[in-house]
């Protein structure tokens, strides 16, 4: 075969060592110029120099999509000598592009090399990611002229100097998008001096390299550009200089800050593109006086970017300047509050501000910005076609005047804030030209609600909508009328589960009429909770969806289907839907008939999608014709079995003519039914890739099933679960790398497999060059990860998974290791280690496991030994930061013993999680966690101390957690005898004897934790001290949140010299601590000195301490049963933060707070014999803003002041005052103090039947004007102040009558609830829920007259009571009127053999708001009540309690039981179920 004119080849094939390895005519390709190779994986024959030399007139060689890590390769001869004898190679251009793995070009060594570079002139590279440098240092580049690198994030530097030398031809050198670059030129050959001469360059461009600092940063090199006459520095925001040495540039004037833009003279003031984030420069001159500087009149664009200090952007002297303004972004600034400041006054004339020239307008997190402009000017916009406004949320107009500030008045001071005005968004600015507008405002309402000019709008062709809450007007038809030329609508990051909801009237009419819709594009995303586009039963979306071609959805997660069934889709042309987790199928047959117009379907990442087209409509045949459609793409999606899976169901598709299927590894077939694709003639497999194609064999459902059955779509997956890959146990028990690419494979997740005994060989670790994650569970009978059969040579006996980020090992009984052998094993990128449930997995990585037999009865059976090392051994390397989490596992030792060096997962451990293991974790004396940030230990029943040494310190630690480790007394303990005998002595003496004597704390001074901000103690069964008295220097300092929940034996939480080290301490709760008497441990007691003989000294002023806790706004003291105060001996306490003071469940409390009192002496203080929770004084609480106390059995008093004396106590700042369920409660105050709480709003007395008053002294709080003694906010009661309403509740003896929920079971002997005085008839006006159950002689449940005050009944159940006859009893009442339950929505009644009705007098009842009602094995109930009944929303009675139950209804609750009494239904059925539409 001869092909003589043959000058372009690509190629793709996998075979194709099949078509080079010398089995084709010399002279088939003796005229190629240029060959490009995409997408192979032979590693010995892509770009060795044989191969090229196949092509003698090879001038362009364009590679792309490779898995290399080095081109042009070393070809060896027999004799190991290199080989490149052959046709000499005339390549002049080579493009690389997206070759991910590439780490150099060639290396040093490679002298084959030398006859690819020594021709050269053009080298393009671009996505290499891995590039570190374009080649060794010593490769030469004599005939380079263009040199172009983009796209390569891991380059450092571009070329070593001695390749810089070499580059003597070149003329253009383009570097752009390479994050990582810090230098052009740089080498460590430091000391030596030379120069660099660019002989050629003319042209040399910088762009958008981030952390570039200087072309060279060598102070001993010489640069000489004797040509250069375009210089461009674009983006390059850490360049501070060009370079440290000598520079010479003869021929350079200016410098380009943009590529597309003409060079400027160097400096600012020519500058027409203005960043101020590029320029930090810049920021200085704007903060003084930038017009001395800047021309205005030249600025065309103004980027202001994460400039934090910057009050606003322009002046109005500025705009009067701005002639040449187009475009204005404004993002990131978090001081902006106005884009054009007030401060400045200048004569404006005609007092308008115009943007002549503005055509863009963007503000975009901007959290303090209030308004575009501040004043009376006018804005005119005449060019302005786009606005952009997101993440400004003080934003609420955008032109106002000048700021207006309320006074707020609060205790202590006065508070400004902003008066929010009531005029538009948008008053008298004139947009005639605005085209695009994008907003994300939540007060959407504020700015469209008919507050605008009807024309203001009229022109917008594109609407952005994005991060809208407002479900009431988002994409309501009323709201899209507005925009009468709308064309395109975006629409991103909502709430909502329904767009184009319905919109009624006043009669309920849906309300569609307005303005004709012309949206042609659509695009939605973000959309979390989007379920359907639109229903069928939404007349509205056919205005939308009528004229629509261009749909696309993205990122919608919960969409369950693009529309109901019958919606239609007459005009769309292109439908693309990609990462919908949740979409099933895509549209029902009937929106399917419907695309007739339709030319482009692409579906991607739609991990749950199995069919395209589905319907349930089994049985019914039906031609479906896609009959404009060219263009199918069906791409990662992992469970699409079918196109259509419905055998009734006929397919046309007379136009297409491509069809790209991507690994799709479930797809079976295109469909089951009949199939015409008379144009289509091959299959893509890659979208990107026009090569990667395969030819019809046959008809279409053939090919696509001959592809299943070669699992062709395996190799190209990256993602493998084996949920979703049914064949993959069969590919991976036979030889999965004949199958699938393992350089491709960034996720692994193996689950179920019963028979895997291992996951890898070592050949297969070495192919895994970008596996991010591996996740295993429930794998029976695996028993190492990485298998030690396969014997294979592995370079320096090391196992690197460069890449692998998350390794996750659950629920594998039989598993022992990682690795077993020799091996070392390097994870240079993992951070997440998560183990659980793997019980023979005592090491990460072994030696081979030696069985020993254990002999039995019935013969031998096999045992590991297990070994005796730590779990991870210096045979593991670990270089990120690592977050560890083990659970249920059977480890004895976790962490190495300390050599001399520090083990590599202790040095990389910042997260360390740990439950349900054993006991010691650290066998050390000495222990240091440099990078450790958090520590959990959960649920360890046997831990008995973290550590056994004497010194244990965490520098880093900020968050630790500890929780149900029952045994756990001391986090380190060197003595575990010492600790036995403690336990000794608790059986043989009283608790009390014990803490006396020998009580361990969890923290001594062996324990360092000088960052510490956060402590969790939890449900620690041993623990009976937590700090000891004597702590390292350095610790606790930064506690800033405290929790000691559940802490059986805990006797104190602080010993009073940890005070000092609690000034950060911002956040305190102690909760269910049972035997708590204290917070702070008292000092300096004898044992046998008891708490009278404290409390009945006196003491000096003087030597009274004051303990002070500065930062703490949160103190929660809840359900401790035995506390009594803060500290026994006299002392005060200052919370000058504290904000949210809680005391619930401490019975023994019986005064909050109470101030010391003075005797006659005149420093002497009488000590009362009740001691309070705290001694304080009128500073203790100044910014407290919620009090709450609750459930104290013997609180009766709040705060105890002086009888005597009438002091004034002032809470400046309680907003917030609950009392609830305090049954010996007296008074907030029994003294004759006056309080003033002058910022006090809201206060619940409730379940205080002792309050009979306030204080004994006066009560001012002039923002209170009711007290609530229910939960119900409608509950309340105000008599002018707060003295005389808590006595008028006391007098109508409310604290005894609130009842909300009221259950009765289980009383046989009740035979009526009944009420005797008439006040009493109050406990049941709160009522929420009422119960009654087993009550054998329940005649009745209420009279009339105690159903009249049943106000506030929503639930009532009544069940399982034989001798109940009616519900409510008609006696001793001579009602007139009807009985009305205006809040009773559920009623049951069940189990009730004797009912005959729920009242059978001649009382009329509306239930007016009921709407659920079970009426169940009532045998007797011949009718509801003997008068009449109102339920306007009852609509049906069901006879059964199943949903499928159409049930009965004969326009009434009376006639309907009526009705089923005399069919003797109820006889029969055990469930009647009545419920409203």
């Amino acid at each position: 075969m001869v092909i003589p004119k043959l000058e372009k080849l690509s190629l793709t094939s996998d075979d194709v060592a099949m078509i080079f390895d010398e089995q084709f005519p010399r002279d088939l390709f003796c005229n190629v110029k240029v060959l490009r190779l995409l997408t192979y994986k032979d590693k010995s024959l892509l770009l060795s120099i044989r191969f090229l030399q196949c092509f003698r007139k090879l001038e362009k060689l364009h590679v792309a999509d490779r898995n290399l890590k080095e081109l042009f390769p070393s070809e060896r001869d027999a004799d190991g000598q290199e080989n490149c004898v052959g046709t000499q190679l005339h390549i002049r251009e080579l493009n690389l592009e997206s070759l991910y793995n590439l780490r150099h070009i060639c290396n040093q060594d490679s002298r084959g090399a030398d006859l690819i570079l020594q021709n050269l002139k053009i080298l393009k590279v671009e996505f290499c990611y891995c590039l570190i440098s374009l080649t060794a240092s010593t490769v030469p580049f004599h005939n380079l002229t263009t040199l172009d690198v983009q796209h390569c994030k891991g380059l450092r530097n571009l070329v070593s100097f001695s390749t810089a030398q070499s580059l003597v031809q070149l003329e253009t050198m383009s570097i752009t998008d390479c994050d990582s670059l810090t230098e052009v030129v740089g080498d460590k050959r430091d000391g030596l001096e030379d120069e660099i001469i660019f002989m050629k360059l003319k042209v040399l461009k910088l762009m958008r390299l981030r952390k570039l600092t200087s072309f060279c940063s060598r102070l001993n090199f010489t640069f000489n550009f004797p040509c250069l006459e375009r210089l461009v520095v674009s983006e390059c925001l850490n360049m501070e200089t060009f370079c440290k040495g000598v520079l010479k540039t003869p021929m350079l004037q200016r410098i380009s800050l943009n590529d597309y833009a003409e060079g400027r003279l160097v400096g600012y003031a020519g500058l027409s593109h203005l960043k101020l984030s590029e320029l930090p420069k810049l920021m200085e001159i704007w903060n003084k006086n930038p017009q001395d500087i800047l021309n205005f009149q030249s600025i065309v664009s103004l980027e202001i970017c994460n400039c934090d200090n910057l009050r606003y952007v322009l002046t109005p002297s500025m705009v009067l300047s701005l002639s040449s303004l187009q475009s204005l972004w404004v993002r990131n600034c978090e001081m902006i509050e106005q884009i054009i400041t007030e401060e400045e006054v200048i004569e404006v004339p005609e007092n308008k501000m115009i943007f002549r020239k503005l055509g863009t307008l963007a503000l975009e997190s901007c959290p303090n910005l209030v308004s575009f402009v501040v004043g009376s000017y006018k804005l005119e916009f005449p060019s302005l076609f786009s606005i952009e406004m997101a993440n400004c949320p003080k934003m609420v107009s955008f032109s106002t005047f000048p700021k207006v500030q309320e006074k707020e008045t609060t205790v202590g001071g006065s508070e400004e804030r902003p008066d929010i005005p009531t005029e538009p968004f948008f008053t008298d600015q004139v947009f005639p030209k605005l085209e695009k507008l994008s907003l994300t405002r939540d007060d959407v309402a504020m700015i469209f609600d008919d507050q605008f000019p009807r024309d203001l709008f009229c022109n917008v062709k594109v609407l952005h909508l994005l991060t809208y809450k407002d479900k009431s007007l988002l994409l309501s038809i009323r709201f899209l009328q507005c925009f009468r030329k709308l064309e395109k609508l975006h629409v991103a990051d909502g709430d909502l589960e329904e767009l184009f909801p319905s919109e009624g009237d006043a009669d309920g009419q849906e309300n569609c009429v307005g303005t004709q819709l012309h949206i042609r594009e659509l695009n939605l995303e973000f959309y979390d909770n989007l379920r359907h586009i639109c229903n069928q039963d939404s007349r509205g979306a056919d205005l939308i969806l009528q004229n629509l071609k261009i749909l696309k959805v993205n990122f919608c997660s919960c969409l369950v289907s693009l529309t109901a069934s019958t919606v239609p889709f007459h005009n769309l042309t292109t439908l693309d839907v990609r990462h919908c987790e949740g979409l099933r199928n895509l549209v029902s047959c009937s929106t399917a008939q419907s695309l007739v117009q339709l030319e482009t379907m692409s579906i991607a990442y739609c991990n749950s999608l199995t069919e395209v087209v589905g319907d349930e409509r089994d049985g019914l045949e039906d031609e479906i014709i896609f009959m404009k459609l060219k263009v199918l793409k069906l791409m990662q999606l992992t469970k699409l079995t079918s196109f259509c899976s419905r055998l009734n169901f006929a397919f046309k598709f007379p136009c297409l003519e491509r069809l790209v299927v991507s690994t799709c590894p479930n797809m079976e077939t295109f469909c089951k039914g009949g199939l015409k694709t008379p144009m289509l003639q091959r299959i893509s497999l890659n979208d990107y890739n026009e090569y990667d194609e395969r030819r019809l064999v046959g008809e279409l459902n053939s090919t696509i099933n001959q592809l299943y059955e070669e699992m062709v779509a395996y190799a190209e997956l990256s993602r493998l679960k084996s949920s979703e890959l049914p064949k993959l146990m069969e590919i991976w028990n036979k030889n999965p790398q004949d199958i699938l690419d393992f350089q491709r494979i960034f996720s692994l997740e193996i689950c179920n497999w019963d028979s895997l005994r291992y996951l890898f060989t070592p050949s297969m670790v070495l192919s895994l060059s970008g596996l991010w994650e591996i996740r295993v569970q429930n794998c029976e009978m695996l028993e190492q990860i990485i298998t030690e059969e396969e014997v294979i040579e592995v370079p320096g006996n090391k196992m690197i998974f460069p890449e692998l980020r998350t390794l996750a090992l659950k629920s594998c009984p039989n598993l022992v290791s990682f690795v077993e052998g020799s091996y070392k094993l390097e994870f240079p990128s993992l951070f997440s280690i998560d183990m659980d449930n793997c019980p023979k997995m005592v090491s990460f990585s072994t030696f081979s496991i030696m069985r020993e037999k254990e002999t039995t009865v019935g013969g031998s059976e096999e045992r590991l030994s297990i070994p005796t090392e730590p779990f991870f051994s210096d045979q593991v390397e670990f270089a990120n930061p690592l977050f560890l989490t083990l659970s249920s596992m059977n480890v004895q030792q976790i962490f190495q013993k300390l050599l001399s060096t520090m083990p590599s997962v202790v040095r990389s451990l910042e997260g360390l999680t740990l439950k349900g293991l054993t006991e010691g974790l650290v066998e050390e004396e000495r222990m240091l966690f440099p990078k450790l940030e958090s520590v959990q230990l959960e649920s360890l029943p046997k831990l008995k101390r973290f550590s056994s040494g004497y010194y244990l310190a965490f520098p880093s630690l900020t968050k630790l957690v500890v929780e149900k480790c029952p045994l756990l007394e001391s986090f380190i303990s060197s003595s575990i005898t010492t600790n036995q005998k403690a336990n000794e002595r608790v059986e043989e003496n009283n608790l009390e004897d014990y803490v006396h004597t020998y009580t361990p704390p969890l923290f001594s001074t062996k324990v360092v934790f000088p960052n510490l901000k956060e402590l969790f103690i939890s449900q620690m069964g041993s623990l009976i001290k937590i700090w000891d008295e004597q702590l390292d220097e350095d610790s606790f300092h930064k506690l800033y949140l405290l929790h000691v929940n559940h802490c059986e034996k805990l006797l104190t939480i602080f010993p009073i010299n940890m005070v000092g080290k609690l000034q950060n301490l911002g956040e305190m709760q102690i909760c269910g601590c049972e035997s708590l008497e204290e917070i702070l441990e008292p000092q300096g007691l004898d044992a046998g000195e008891s708490e009278a003989q404290i409390t009945a000294q006196s003491a000096l002023v003087e030597t009274t301490p004051n303990f002070v806790f500065p930062k703490v706004k949160s103190l929660d003291l809840r359900w401790l049963p035995n506390l009594k105060s803060f500290y026994t001996q006299i002392h005060t306490t200052e919370w000058p933060s504290l904000k949210k003071l809680d005391m619930t469940g401490c019975d023994k409390v019986q005064i909050l707070a109470s101030e010391i009192l003075r005797t006659s002496g005149e420093n002497q203080l009488e000590i009362q014999t009740e001691h309070p929770l705290f001694w304080v004084n009128k500073a203790t609480f100044p910014n407290l803003e919620e009090l709450i106390v609750e459930q104290n059995g013997d609180l009766k008093e709040i705060w105890h002041g002086d009888d005597d004396v009438r002091n004034d106590i002032i809470f400046t700042k309680l907003k917030s005052l609950q009392l609830k369920c305090l049954p010996r409660l007296a008074s907030f105050c029994l003294g004759n103090c006056n309080f003033e709480f002058s910022s006090l709003k809201d206060v619940i007395v409730m379940g205080c039947p002792n309050m009979m008053t306030f204080t004994g002294g006066e009560v001012s709080t002039p923002n209170l004007q009711k007290v609530k003694f229910t939960e119900d906010e409608c509950v309340e009661c105000w008599e002018g102040g707060l003295n005389p309403t808590l006595q008028q509740l006391f007098t109508e003896k409310v604290g005894y009558a609130v009842v909300e929920h009221l259950t009765l079971s289980q009383f046989l002997e009740l035979m009526g609830i009944r009420s005797k005085k008439p006040q009493e008839i109050l406990s049941f006006r709160w009522l929420c829920s009422l119960e009654i159950c087993n009550c054998g002689d329940l005649r009745y449940l209420l009279t009339l007259s105690m159903a009249l005050s049943v106000v506030s009944l929503k639930k009532m159940k009544v069940q399982n009571c034989e001798l109940l006859e009616q519900v409510i009893s008609e006696e001793g009442a001579n009602l007139k009127d009807s009985i009305v339950f205006t809040k009773l929505n559920s009623l049951e009644l069940k189990g009730l053999p004797r009912l005959e009705g729920f009242c059978l007098g001649n009382c009329n009842f509306e239930f007016t708001s009921l709407e659920d009602v079970i009426v169940m094995t009532c045998p007797y109930m011949m009718t509801f009540a003997g008068g009449e009944v109102s339920t306007p929303k009852l609509h049906k009675v069901k006879l059964t309690g199943d949903d499928e139950d159409e049930g009965c209804w004969e326009g009434g609750l009376n006639p309907t039981v009526q009705l089923l009494f005399t069919k003797r239904v109820l006889v029969t059925l055990k469930k009647i179920e009545i419920y409203a539409l």
